[in-house]
């Protein structure tokens, strides 16, 4: 409640409006507004003004889902808890959350997160200056966070969102995927930043590796760990799987079982015995088709058509694969085959022409400069070649003629009709799962595309980003992922809310939406204020009812449609 107070400077009384709050335990200032003098005041009563002196806009609605989803799952709590601090300033989980709304609402670095506070409600609700919210600020409460507490929140987190949201986790998805840096390359304090293949094409330099872990239905992270950038990803999950299965052991309180979903890449035998030990728990994964000739050689005439889905077939059989009895399908998707078929002649033509640009260099060799060597030229048709099948598909040979190094090639067209009939358009599934239906095991398998959606978020400047990533050490590169899975466990719990009310939008549509809802603060000469919102779409009317955003911001004073 706001009060009239009095200052007296040189002999002089001065007049503010002024809002008081007890914060931990002691009573603070949260709001403050100079009114003037005695005379002042009386001026601007008897010229009877109306209209707002200041009018202050604030970005309101997407912050205030976020926010309160926090305050729901109970989020700032729990890191408190286990990661306790003196009652002095912001708490560490508050450092967290802000970090995180930031990553989901307008990602920035840490010297810009006061500025971005102040144009949202946020220091009101946390009650904090933005001030406390620099950037040695958040680096201080970083340095308070380690791998085995950040490893206990989430532990934590992960059972308290399966209870809230009662997840159904009969299935589970696991991939990585790796964000390059700009970390300097002699920069020797950052182990964790290495040189690799980067999944956007950046090789040119240093990248950190993300694994995680989400449940099939909501995307809701239950597990993630950070890495290094040249670790590939069969070593990164032999690394993990004890953790990451004792991790689902605490999270299926009332599930019979768990499937773990992941990809060929993490095919190994240690791995996939260490699952299949576990009891309760399951996997489906893919097997290299190439690898397995005898599966992919039995003829279409076999398959059958139970999915229910126009151009797939699938046959099943059973199989030992890595030591262990599995159930496998094979399905054969004709849109697949035509995608397969289309990528194979544009290398093939590819190919071609690099041969024939190669052949034709070496018949009409420059008449000065370096001579080409056997050596040499065998190395260039093998870089030509390094694509998948492209040996098989060209038989070149490089020779030695009067004239100097000569090439001939041949496209083998017989080759190429053998690879589409025996491999294109099959994918190759297997399974301990054995009681599952031929349905259940592909609709399972191609349920992975909702992980992909989740590092494409988590890589869309309108998503949960990563970037920008302003850090060089393995310590705070770590607790950066922590608070961006704290950002996708909001967008999670969002999507969540926003099936709940039937409402069929995406999550980057639905902030982008809600980002339009501004909080209007009016002041008027006599020190009163108003804070209202601004006029908002039918659109925005069903997020902030559907969200609760009545909790965070006044009444909506109107619609446009």
């Amino acid at each position: 409640m706001a009060h009239l107070t009095k200052k007296k400077i040189k002999g002089n009384n001065y007049y503010y409006a002024r809002e008081c709050q007890r914060v931990g335990g002691k009573v603070k200032t949260v709001w403050q507004k100079y009114l003037g003098t005695v005379d002042q005041m009386i001026q601007r009563t008897e010229t009877g003004i109306s209209e707002p002196v200041e009018i202050h806009l604030l970005e309101a609605g997407g912050v205030a889902a976020l926010y309160g989803l926090a305050e729901e799952l109970g989020i700032t709590a729990v890191i408190d808890e286990l990661v306790p601090k003196r009652v002095q300033g912001p708490s560490i989980g508050q450092y967290m959350v802000v970090a995180a709304i930031n990553r989901c609402i307008r990602p920035c670095g840490k010297l810009n997160i006061p500025e971005w506070m102040n144009e949202t409600p946020l220091p009101r609700w946390l009650k904090q200056s933005s001030e406390l919210f620099d950037s040695q600020a958040f680096w201080n409460h970083m340095r308070k966070l380690n791998r085995e507490n950040i490893q206990a929140i989430e532990q934590e987190l992960a059972q308290r969102v399966a209870r809230r949201y009662k997840l159904n986790l009969r299935t589970v998805l696991y991939d990585e995927t790796n964000y390059f840096t700009f970390i300097h390359s002699f920069n020797e304090r950052c182990t964790m930043a290495q040189r690799g293949r980067n999944k956007q094409k950046r090789n040119d330099l240093r990248q950190v590796g993300l694994a995680v872990l989400v449940d099939a239905e909501h995307q809701l992270p239950l597990f993630h760990d950070v890495y290094e950038g040249n670790r590939s990803d069969c070593r990164e999950f032999a690394g993990i799987v004890e953790e990451m299965t004792a991790r689902l052991k605490t999270i299926r309180e009332g599930c019979e079982g768990i499937t773990l979903i992941m990809d060929k890449g993490h095919n190994s035998t240690p791995n996939l015995n260490r699952i299949a030990a576990e009891d309760g728990l399951h996997f489906i994964g893919s097997l290299r088709p190439w690898d397995h000739p005898a599966l992919v050689a039995i003829p279409l005439s076999k398959y059958t058509d139970n999915l229910d889905r126009e151009g797939w077939q699938t046959y099943r059989t059973t199989c030992e694969a890595f030591g262990l009895a599995c159930t496998v399908v094979i399905t054969y998707n004709n849109e697949l085959y035509i995608a397969q078929e289309k990528v194979l002649w544009r290398e093939v033509e590819s190919a071609n022409n690099k041969l024939s640009a190669l052949q034709s260099k070496l018949n009409n060799p420059a008449p000065k400069g370096k001579k080409p060597t056997m050596e040499g030229t065998e190395k260039n048709v093998a870089e030509i070649l390094r694509g998948r099948h492209m040996k098989d598909i060209f038989a070149v040979t490089v020779y030695q003629a009067k004239t100097g190094i000569c090439l001939r090639y041949q496209l083998k067209r017989s080759m190429v009709k053998q690879i589409q009939e025996r491999l294109f358009g099959k994918t190759i599934l297997f399974t301990d799962r054995h009681d599952w239906s031929t349905r259940d095991i592909v609709d399972s398998y191609h349920a992975q595309y909702k992980i992909e959606d989740v590092f494409r978020l988590s890589k869309n400047t309108h998503g949960v980003s990563w970037f920008p990533m302003h850090h060089w050490t393995d310590h705070n590169i770590r607790v950066h992922a922590f608070y961006c899975m704290i950002g996708l466990l909001l967008v999670g719990a969002l999507r969540i809310k926003l099936r709940e009310a039937h409402i069929e939008m995406s999550v980057e549509r639905a902030l982008h939406h809600l980002q339009g809802i501004r909080e209007v603060a009016q002041i008027y000469p006599n020190g009163t204020h108003h804070v209202t919102t601004n006029t908002v779409t039918s659109t925005q009317k069903k997020l902030y009812t559907a969200l609760g955003l009545n909790a965070w911001l006044p009444l909506v004073l109107g619609t446009t449609h």
